[in-house]
């Protein structure tokens, strides 16, 4: 299917691709830094004891 926007022609099967993708991504990376954040915590902790 595509779209045409202002003049431009769309896929719009590649642009929701890119898009999942992309918002993949950032939730990995977001993911990523809470857990290290938990696991540095968890470190300061045990460096307590």
């Amino acid at each position: 299917m595509r779209l045409t926007v202002n003049g431009h022609e769309l896929d719009l099967l590649t642009f929701v691709e890119h898009w999942q993708n992309q918002v993949s991504t950032m939730i990995e990376e977001e993911a990523t830094k809470a857990i290290t954040k938990k696991f540095r915590d968890v470190d300061e902790i045990l460096e307590e004891y």
